[in-house]
């Protein structure tokens, strides 16, 4: 349940945690308090150093543009956003650089062929 809720960024992971806490909540509470830090303390590193590291060498983002990204479309269109940011700036940028390249080509061909009727 918790690498499921995993998709939904920062709440999720503690949404999944909920059946164990309340398990634990049962048994001992010390236990308890060891599950919630020790769910803390995994969720805060993994969104703020993995996800944004992973994202960085695998998306080639910048840690701080997935932060930045994620924060912003949560705030824009909530966790719907924060889940769709991410995939939503690769393609804009992967179409941006596709057009680019396409235009840059493009120019460049005109030219030779306009140094050619020059020549």
């Amino acid at each position: 349940i918790c690498g499921l809720m995993d998709l939904i960024p920062y709440f999720g992971p503690f949404l999944g945690a909920a059946p164990a806490f309340f398990v634990a909540l049962s048994m001992d509470f010390n236990l308890t308090l060891l599950l919630v830090i020790v769910i803390t303390i995994i969720q805060f590193g993994e969104s703020y150093l993995v996800s944004p590291l992973v994202m960085k060498s695998v998306m080639h983002i910048h840690p701080i543009i997935v932060v930045f990204l994620l924060l912003a479309a949560g705030n824009l269109m909530g966790i719907l956003g924060m889940i769709i940011a991410l995939p939503v700036f690769a393609i804009i940028r992967a179409m941006g650089k596709t057009v680019w390249q396409f235009y840059r080509s493009n120019k460049k061909s005109v030219i030779e062929s306009t140094n050619r009727e020059i020549k």
